[in-house]
Parts: structure tokens; C-alpha cells; sequence
């Protein structure tokens, strides 16, 4: 028989709790479980065939790997603060909760609205791109003639609906299959590489003289997007043995991993083809890293990681998806979306409902595209775009409160490193980035004005809506709004 867990949950002064009674979210992941369930958004596989390229060809050329390096070490510096603040919370939440307790509930409201635009976004953009290396796949190298990419995308969908309502050890237990096999794979490719160098050995291959290169802005955007993941793991702290360790301890090693990770493939990339090449191949991505190794490896490989490819991209909708479920879970927890989404199955210890109703908007969000004349590569351009633009937007308003919380919440065991200095040093990054983003907006989205205009409009929508229904909830429902990002 399986146990209800159940934990009591203070409620403001003078409201008897609704959810004292009620089954709360549970799970025993540890650090390892914890890192594979966040190394799932970025799955690595499809980003090193998707975006690593990419970052060469329309970013920076050669200084593609340095971009990824100094990344790595602004989200870093980033995460020094994160977690300072993260093991001071008694409660999931991720950057709404962050933003709340350090901007106050408004700005946080409109961080958590637009938190949740960025994850509807990134999901709906994954099951596009899916349905697009699915559709490849069967049509083209099965030579299969058997639907479009469209309908695997909604395939693709259905099957993490399912898997995102039960518990989520089963869902990380199912990625830490998919992602092992992933870093194996590029390791594998990446050590072929480099002991056997490309064509021309290592001639012209040093990547520093051509840090400025090209557009720098797009390619610390498109790396920006490669990286990210990591600020999910807040969301799972109810979900962990220890979330004091886990959470931190997870957070900079899939960091540092996955940055290191992708600063040497871009790399292995430009050796593997010789610099000249590279950039030409970047005009067909998956196309180009998929005969890379079967240069390197086999064609019989390069086959097995086609396939791969359309796990990783799956594996990435699962891991989205869990999390933009709990961002629906903890906003209606704490009032600010309908009580049902807040509420836990009592037999799967799952936020069943919120994960329904999440994954209702994330296919909503991917089907608006194709039915405004956007094709599949443009549909999944702009969705993901969108969602790098949100990313960025977010990061840069938490390290803001990670400072205004470390002001106001004196605390001796925080060091002026952790509470100020690395928050600032990486805020100043992360504002920098989103003016380059915005100033790039319609090379990021694709589409031109028109994209650029919706996306821009989406995200200042979304965050003034967290602050209308904030309004609306300090004035109609004062003890209500109080409970927005309550860690007591």
C-alpha cells in the first residue's frame, strides 16, 4: 500500500490552511537523479547537432568555444548567490519565489507569469523540433511515407502528458537512461576528434583571436539557450532527499558539466571539419554533426544516434514539462492561479492536475504557428526564440533580488561575496546579454518585425499580468496576496 505523505503547511494569521490536510509533493532524488532530470532540458545530444553549430555559423565563427567558456563562468558566478538564497527556502517555486521574497510580491508575480511564458515556450518550441527529426527520420531515412511533423510533435506531446502525471522519480528515472547514453556519446565523439585531429591537424584552430567575430550577441544568446536548465532545479526541492545539498550540489555540477561540455564539441566541431568548413557545414547542423561522427566513428553509429537525437529532443519535452507544471503547482498553492492546479495525487505524490492543465497550453502554444503560415523550422525558431529571450529577462531580475534579499535578511553565515558581489557581476552580465538580445530580436526569432513585435509584447503581457493580478489580489483579497511566495 502506498503512503500518503503528509506535511502541514502554515497558513497567514487568522486563515486556517486549505492544504494542511492535504498530500503534499514527494520523491527521493538524489543529486544524481536531481542532475539528469535538469541535463534533460538541455539535452545535450540535440543541442550539440542543434545550436553548437549554430553559435559557429550565425554566431561568432572560431570563438564559438570561448563564448561558451565565459557563459559557463557568468552562470556560475550566478549560481553562487542562487544557491546562497535557495537553502533559506522552505518551499518550491523557482524564480517566483526568488523575485517575491527580494523584489516584493508584485515584481515577483510578474516573474513568475513570464517564468511560466518562458517554459510553455521552450516546451511547445522542443515538441516542434521533435516532430520535425521525427518526421526526417521516418519519411526520409526509414523512407517510411507516414505523417507529418506535426502529428509526431502531438505523438511526442502525449507521451510526456502521460508520463508527467505520475511520479517524478519514473520521469527521472526514464532520463537518466536517456541522458547517459547522450554525454556518452558526444564524450565518445569528442575524444575521437581530438586524438585523431581533423583534416588539416590543428592548423588555424585557436579560437581566441576570433572571440569577436561575427555576432557576438547571437552567439551568447544562442549559448544562453544551450545552458539553461539549471534554475529548474529549484522547483524539484520538495521532490529530494536533502534539497540543503542536492539543489546546490546539483546546480554546479550540470553548470559547469554542461558548459565545459559544449565549449569543447564547439571545438571538436571546427577541428573535426577544419575551420573553413565548419562554417559552411553550420548550414545544415544535425546534418553536419552526424557525419562528423561517422568520419570519426561509424556510420553505424552516426545511425544510432539519429535516433538518439529524437530521445534526446523527448527527453527534453519531459524534463520542460515537469517543470512548467510546478510553476503552475506553486502559484495556485499559493492562491494566485486556481486551487485545483495546487493540488497533489495522493497516490503518485504528483502535481497531477497542474501537470493536465500545463500541457493543455504548451500544445496550444505550439499549434498558434503553423496556423498564422508559419512552416515547422520557423514555428520551432520563434517558440525557442521567444523562450531565450524570456531566459535571459529572468535571469537578470533574480540576481537583482538575490541582492534586495541579502539586504533586507541579514545573515551572518553569507559572505559580501555570495549575498552581492557574484549576484552583481552576473546581473550586469545578464542585462548586457538582454540588451544585445533585444537589439538582435528578429535574427533570434526569425520572422522579422512582425516576430519581433509579438515577442516583445508577449513577455511585457505575461509580466503585467502577474502585476493586474497582484493588484486585483491586494485589493480584494489582502490575506490572499500575502501568501505569494510564503516560504513560512
Amino acid at each position: 500500500m502506498t503512503e500518503t505523505a503528509v506535511r502541514p503547511t502554515p497558513a497567514p494569521s487568522g486563515q486556517t490552511s486549505d492544504t494542511a490536510t492535504q498530500p503534499q509533493l514527494r520523491g527521493k532524488m538524489g543529486t544524481f537523479s536531481l542532475l539528469m532530470t535538469a541535463l534533460a532540458i538541455n539535452a545535450p545530444l540535440a543541442i550539440l547537432a542543434g545550436y553548437v553549430p549554430v553559435v559557429i555559423n550565425a554566431g561568432n565563427g572560431l570563438g564559438a568555444p570561448i563564448v561558451f567558456g565565459i557563459l559557463t563562468l557568468v552562470i556560475l558566478t550566478f549560481a553562487v548567490g542562487l544557491n546562497a538564497m535557495s537553502v533559506r527556502m522552505t518551499r518550491p517555486g523557482g524564480f517566483y519565489s526568488y523575485i517575491s521574497l527580494g523584489l516584493g510580491r508584485l515584481p515577483g508575480l510578474a516573474g513568475g507569469f513570464s517564468s511560466i511564458l518562458l517554459y510553455v515556450m521552450l516546451g511547445s518550441g522542443t515538441f516542434a523540433l521533435f516532430g520535425v527529426m521525427t518526421a526526417n527520420f521516418v519519411n526520409n531515412v526509414l523512407g517510411i511515407d507516414f505523417g507529418n511533423w506535426l502529428m509526431w510533435a502531438i505523438i511526442g506531446w502525449a507521451i510526456c502528458l502521460v508520463l508527467s502525471l505520475f511520479n517524478v522519480e519514473l520521469s527521472s528515472r526514464i532520463l537518466t537512461i536517456v541522458m547517459f547514453c547522450e554525454i556518452a556519446i558526444v564524450v565518445i565523439w569528442n575524444l575521437r576528434v581530438l586524438t585523431t585531429g581533423g583534416a588539416e591537424g590543428f592548423a588555424g584552430t585557436n579560437p581566441f583571436p576570433h572571440l569577436f567575430d561575427g555576432s557576438f550577441g547571437l552567439a551568447l544568446m544562442f549559448s544562453a539557450l544551450s545552458i539553461m536548465g539549471f534554475e529548474s532545479l529549484q522547483v524539484f526541492r520538495e521532490e529530494t532527499k536533502d534539497h540543503q545539498k542536492t539543489v546546490p550540489r546539483a546546480t554546479y555540477i550540470e553548470i559547469a558539466l554542461i558548459g565545459v561540455m559544449y565549449a569543447v564539441s564547439a571545438y571538436s566541431y571546427i577541428v573535426g571539419f577544419s575551420p573553413l568548413v565548419a562554417l559552411a557545414e553550420s548550414v545544415d547542423p544535425t546534418g553536419s554533426v552526424l557525419t562528423s561522427i561517422a568520419v570519426y566513428i561509424s556510420q553505424t553509429f552516426s545511425d544510432v544516434v539519429a535516433v538518439l537525437l529524437i530521445g534526446s529532443t523527448l527527453a527534453a519535452n519531459l524534463a520542460i514539462q515537469n517543470v512548467s507544471s510546478r510553476y503552475f503547482y506553486s502559484m495556485a498553492r499559493d492562491g494566485v492561479l486556481p486551487r485545483a492546479l495546487g493540488r497533489v495525487n495522493a497516490k503518485h505524490g504528483s502535481p497531477m492536475i497542474a501537470a493536465l492543465v500545463s500541457s493543455v497550453v504548451i500544445v496550444i502554444a505550439m499549434l498558434l504557428p503553423p496556423m498564422f503560415g508559419m512552416n515547422d523550422v520557423e514555428t520551432y525558431t520563434f517558440l525557442g526564440g521567444v523562450g531565450a529571450y524570456c531566459v535571459v529577462f529572468i535571469w537578470a531580475a533574480t540576481s537583482i533580488a538575490i541582492i534586495a534579499y541579502f539586504r533586507r535578511v541579514k545573515d551572518g553565515k553569507v559572505t559580501i561575496w555570495q549575498s552581492t558581489i557574484a549576484p552583481g557581476l552576473a546581473g550586469i552580465g545578464f542585462l548586457v546579454m538582454f540588451v544585445i538580445a533585444t537589439l538582435n530580436l528578429s535574427d533570434l526569432v526569425g520572422g522579422g518585425a512582425v516576430s519581433t513585435i509579438i515577442t516583445v509584447a508577449s513577455l511585457a503581457a505575461f509580466a503585467g499580468a502577474g502585476v493586474i493580478v497582484g493588484l486585483r489580489l491586494r485589493r480584494r483579497d489582502p490575506v490572499r496576496f500575502a501568501r505569494v511566495g510564503d516560504q513560512g
